[in-house]
């Protein structure tokens, strides 16, 4: 791109730097005595400019000490590397030529701008053209219009306008400044000056390109006389595939031939009978194509140039060949800042291996950015946005090989372009020489180019995305947006897809719900319906904010039609006592079940059916009275479950994604139910407030919202509504709509949108008062039975074949283990330097290959993290040997993660995913709403501990009773003590022994060996320890805390542990808080004072679980196990080193162990604190 900066100033920080310097001398001096112009002859600049300030447009002097102006969004200047010389050009050639449009109908046209009555210039810039403009005109009224306030702050640091001003003041000019106005006004402007003045005609002098100069421009050369005025400009709005031209097109420097290159050109018909033998709709497609709004011609020096046809600007006005060459310098020498970088900002998902992973290698990524600058020799993925003439191809090609280069370029008038200027034939042969791969898109505007190259990467391996330079060949907005939305859907392709975690908990989830009974989506082919079951009215709802407005009427209907919810609607209807018949969630997962338990309707969801994918969470399932299951294209889950029941028994469906209303309509669409209604399926929103129904989680009881969600997610795509106006959107919406529009093309489906949100190409926009419903009320169970018997499976029959009921049976576990050894193998031969990286890459590549055609159930699990890993390796196949220290941190990385995986699968194959989300509203639901009753001791006066009492208004419910006393005990249901001295020993024994049934008893901070004295003296009760390393108990503890000198677990805290471990299962149980922290210096003391209690704790350490916010000794717990208040335990690896395990295990987890490295070291883990 010659409009880049970088290509404007010099690479030599040092020099550049010096003509900085010495080029912004004097000018505040000139800012402040243009002000004083401004005050003298134009007081309205003056007070423009003092308003105005820099946003995204700065000043820079480029290496000819030209000032220009640069875009910082986008690095793209204003002008050329000459300045002054280009707007000469420009001047001149508005003398030779002016676009003139004579107000006396009768009136000759001139080329001479001497008799100019007004002029009108569109753009201002820096303003360099208004004094040769000025001199050469008759003029005695210039109209001078520019959108950009930044334009005219950049002027008034480098422009004389005390010059300007006064020189059109000697020849009595008036100057009209329309600062702010991109010329929509213009008629109405020019009408009011000839109501004061006699003008024989205007004169229009475009200075730079937008869509609004361009219009009036288009507008002046059509009209002249009176018609200007009558008829209204169509304009321009914003730039698309077809309006495209750069902002500054000066006249070129070469001279040019105005006849356009005819077709008998001997190299386009050479090329054309190339494409015709290897790429033949090309062929096809350009061997008699005709130009559509740039023609082809030819400079004096025989290069190929492009004109725009209708208003004669060309395309660029330096010599093609050397503008192209340039281009490609550019590019070569700052390739990494178009690369494709990945990573994970997130928190919510850290604790997963494999995100654990893509955090560490993010560090290392960024000091390999700083290592590589320029273009390495040899690239093994590229994609090219933009054509042109073809010259930049010539010179990429000629100085690099590339193993797939991908061509992508919307306007067919460039391709077609290119095929009278460079050679494709040896291009093509080099490519088919190599087996190398190369891929033309012509003419797509965006529609199709991610599903196009996303399937070109599938062939050659998504792990090549990594090391893909993105090469941007010229500017321009939309095109810019459009290749930042392909890098971020190519990006979820490696570092947002199937990884090992997402895998073995789907497979596991998956595997869980079949076996304990579930109804399997049959495939549409196979579904009939009585009569005209399938006319069943089905309303699914989202919960958008228009769902607010509609509730009343879904309240007034939903005995006639069946309700679908969809994720969090279910909440906002059950406070408006609406039942669903079925509720649909999509994520795998333990979040959801939190948030479930949150909405606070147990009761509803023990009456309705989930409808969900295969890997939802157990714990999900199971709090519904039924499970419809439909298989998810794209999910190993799925491959794993059909190799189990075979092929073509179970529904896959493709287009159930991104969001959980996908998921419904992609469900009931398939289901063959065809009389469907959204409502609240927004898909884009009025405000940046306004997200989600205001009675959800989204949202407090005050009805604010809980985060700032405009601020957490991207508002800035535009869509229409669906009744008019256009509305804000986020990415993940927009391809939302699209998957729905794809589903709703399918004829038969009547699809009715009764939303406020987007408008769905597909689903009809109506009111829910213009509605007309079958007035017959459903008889719910009936319609629920029907589908279950007709578009489902019972699991278990499904399963009937399958050893053993389960899905894995035919796989072996052990298999996982031999793969990873060969992986590990592997990795030490790169590390000993056996093999290259690249030879590496492709090893391993053959190694998941290996493990699909032996049917290893590793080929899943890998998959996608491998992919991640090879994709980050392949980075680094360029290093200097100088730099292996950085290889030798990603083999680290990576050996560290198949190690843990190795451990983690061995022992805990079938565990459930843990991630949890808002835990403590969860369990505040639950003990307010469900928690059985509960009597609770507390040996210590409450005036003496003040934060026991705010810990008990923040947490105690209608069936939490507690008793405080230092002296007397009463015989309670259950007890719990708080104690601090051996003295109350007797009186515990003494109280217990007299009860007749066995208690459920927490004894809390007391000796370990006390604890094990009342276990002795107390068999028949069930009498459990909880204990902590720390206690604050002041407010000097607090302010420790915030300073950051030390952890923090209050007594407060305690007692909120109390309801979650009075459980009646476990005897002998020991648990211990988790610690608060708020800097990362806290942790060593967390580290050296733990170390206390894991001695105290000795012999019970071999086995212990970890919970959120809690660990649990000494216990033996059924896999999955979930505490009282719905919490999850996760059992902690038993090969680790027990000591610092628990060290570890002991900081709170999304919080804590961000800081915490753990690394392998002969069978062992051992922690140290990451550096800042």
């Amino acid at each position: 791109m010659l409009d880049d900066i970088r290509l404007h100033i010099y690479s030599d920080e040092e020099k550049q730097s010096d003509i900085e310097q010495h080029s912004a001398i004097g000018l505040t001096k000139r800012f402040e005595d243009n002000k004083r112009a401004f005050f003298r002859f134009a007081p309205g600049l003056k007070k423009v400019v003092e308003q105005s300030s820099w946003q995204n447009y700065g000043l820079f002097f480029n290496k000819n000490k030209n000032g220009n102006l640069v875009d910082g969004v986008t690095g793209t200047v204003l002008y050329g590397v000459e300045p002054n010389d280009e707007i000469h050009r420009q001047v001149n050639k508005f003398k030779d030529a002016p676009i003139r449009v004579y107000l006396d109908a009768n009136g000759a046209q001139s080329s001479q701008v001497t008799d100019s009555s007004c002029l009108v210039i569109l753009g201002l810039g820096l303003g360099y053209h208004l004094n040769l403009l000025i001199e050469e005109t008759n003029s005695k009224f210039i109209i001078i219009y520019e959108p950009e306030t930044q334009f005219l702050l950049g002027s008034s640091f480098l422009l004389d306008w005390q010059i300007v001003l006064k020189r059109a003041e000697e020849k009595g000019i008036t100057l009209f400044f329309q600062i702010g106005e991109s010329g929509e006004k213009i008629k109405s402007d020019l009408k009011e000056l000839r109501e004061h003045c006699s003008l024989k005609f205007i004169d229009f002098y475009q200075h730079y390109n937008n869509a609004e100069f361009l219009s009036i421009i288009d507008h002046a050369k059509f009209y002249n006389a009176i018609s200007f005025f009558e008829y209204a400009i169509e304009w321009q709005r914003g730039e698309n595939w077809s309006q495209y031209i750069p902002i500054w097109t000066p006249p070129p420097k070469f001279e040019i031939s105005e006849k356009v290159v005819p077709k008998d050109h001997s190299l386009f018909k050479k090329n054309i009978e190339t494409f015709r033998a290897t790429f033949s709709e090309i062929a096809l497609q350009f061997e008699n194509y005709k130009s559509q709004r740039w023609e082809v011609v030819e400079s004096k020096e025989n290069e190929v140039a492009l004109r725009h046809i209708e208003t004669g600007l060309y395309f660029c006005s330096e010599l093609p060949r050397d503008a192209g060459k340039s281009n490609y310098n550019n590019f070569a020498q700052y390739p990494n800042k178009d690369g494709l970088v990945l990573g994970y900002n997130g928190t919510k998902l850290l604790p997963y291996l494999h995100y654990q992973f893509v955090d560490e290698v993010g560090v290392i990524i960024e000091q390999l950015d700083d290592k590589v600058s320029t273009l390495p020799s040899d690239i093994k993925s590229l994609i090219l946005f933009g054509i042109v003439n073809g010259y930049h191809l010539d010179e990429l090609l000629a100085e690099h090989t590339i193993d797939a280069l991908l061509v992508c370029e919307p306007e067919p008038d460039f391709f077609y372009a290119a095929l009278f200027a460079i050679d494709f034939k040896p291009i093509l042969d080099d490519f088919n020489h190599r087996q190398a791969r190369l891929y033309f898109n012509i003419g797509d505007d965006g529609s199709h180019l991610y599903s196009d190259l996303i399937h070109q990467f599938h062939a050659i391996g998504p792990y090549v995305l990594q090391d893909t330079y993105f090469y941007q060949a010229y500017s321009r907005r939309d095109f810019a947006d459009r290749i930042s939305s392909l890098r971020e859907q190519l990006q979820v392709v490696v570092s947002a897809g199937e990884y090992f975690d997402h895998v073995r908990y789907g497979i596991e989830h998956t595997r869980h719900v079949l076996k304990n009974e579930c109804f399997v989506q049959r495939t549409e082919s196979d579904i009939t319906y009585p009569g005209t079951f399938d006319e069943t009215p089905v309303f699914i709802v989202g919960n958008g904010p228009s769902l607010d407005k509609e509730i009343d009427y879904i309240s007034s209907v939903q005995e006639r039609v069946i309700i679908v919810s969809c994720g969090t609607s279910i909440g906002t209807l059950a406070k408006f006592n609406i039942k669903p018949d079925i509720h649909v969630e999509i994520e795998q997962n333990r979040s959801t079940y939190d948030w479930l338990q949150r909405a606070d309707c147990k009761p509803l969801l023990a009456e309705t059916i989930l409808l969900s994918c295969n890997g939802i969470h157990p714990h999900v399932t199971e709090l519904f009275k039924d499970v419809f299951m439909c298989l998810k294209q794209g999910e190993s889950s799925t491959e794993v479950t059909e190799l189990a029941i075979g092929r073509n028994v179970a529904e896959i469906l493709e287009n159930a994604y991104p969001t959980v209303s996908n998921l419904a309509l992609n469900a009931i669409i398939k289901l063959k139910l065809k009389n469907i209604f959204l409502f609240g399926v927004d898909l884009a929103f009025l405000s940046d407030t306004e997200h989600h129904s205001s009675h959800s989680q989204y949202y407090n009881e005050k009805g604010q919202e809980v985060y700032d969600y405009a601020k957490s997610n991207q508002l800035n795509i535009f869509v229409p509504g669906n009744f008019g106006g256009f509305l804000k959107t986020k990415y993940e919406f927009k391809l939302s709509k699209n998957c729905m529009e794809s589903l709703l093309s399918n004829e038969g489906v009547e699809c009715f949108n009764c939303s406020h949100g987007a408008l769905i190409e597909g689903a009809k926009p109506i009111r829910s008062d213009e509605l007309t419903l079958p007035e017959i009320k459903l008889d719910k169970s009936v319609v629920l039975d029907t589908l279950k018997e007709h578009a489902f499976y019972q699991s278990k029959n499904l399963l009937k074949q399958v050893d053993s009921k389960d899905i894995l049976s035919h796989f072996s576990l052990e298999k996982v283990e031999q793969d990873i050894e060969l992986l590990l193998t592997l990795l030490s031969s790169l590390e000993a330097r056996d093999i290259t990286i690249d030879t590496f890459i492709l090893k391993q590549k053959q190694l998941l290959i290996d493990f699909y055609n032996n049917n290893s159930l590793s080929f899943y699990l890998f998959y996608g993290s491998n992919n991640y890993a090879l994709s980050v390796f392949s980075k680094f196949s360029q290093l200097p040997e100088s730099d292996f220290g950085l290889e030798i941190s990603l083999i680290s990385a990576w050996r560290r993660f198949l190690c843990k995986v190795k451990i983690e699968y061995a022992n805990y194959a079938s565990e459930f995913d843990f991630i949890h989300s808002f835990g403590f509203h969860r369990e505040k639901i639950i003990a307010h709403s469900y928690l059985k009753s509960v009597e609770v001791y507390v040996n210590l006066n409450i005036t003496n501990c003040p934060y026991l009492l705010e810990s008990i208004s923040e947490f105690k419910t209608k069936n939490m009773n507690f008793h405080f006393s230092s002296d007397e005990f009463s015989e309670y249901s259950s007890f719990v003590f708080i104690i601090n001295n051996e003295n109350i020993f007797d009186k515990i024994v003494y109280t217990l022994s007299r009860q007749n049934e066995p208690k459920d008893v927490l004894i809390v901070d007391v000796d370990i060996h006390i604890f094990k004295r009342l276990k002795a003296a107390l068999p028949a009760h069930r009498i459990n320890l909880l204990i902590s390393p720390f206690h604050t108990k002041s407010k000097d503890s607090l302010d420790d805390f915030y300073n950051g000198t030390a952890p923090l677990h209050y007594d407060a805290n305690t007692l909120k542990l109390v309801p979650k471990v009075i459980n009646g299962e476990l005897d002998g149980a020991i648990y211990v808080p988790k610690l608060l922290y708020s800097t990362k210096a806290t942790l060593e003391l967390i580290k050296n004072q733990t170390l206390n209690l894991i001695e105290n704790l000795g012999e019970v350490l071999p086995q212990f679980y970890v919970f959120p916010d809690y660990c649990c000794f000494n216990a033996k717990l059924p896999n999955n196990y979930v505490d009282i208040l719905g919490s999850f335990a996760k059992p902690a690896p038993i090969e680790y080193s027990q000591r610092d395990l628990v060290i570890i295990h002991l900081l709170s987890d999304e919080k804590l162990q961000g800081h915490v490295n753990c690394f392998h070291d002969e069978n062992a883990y051992q922690w140290t604190i990451k550096s800042d």
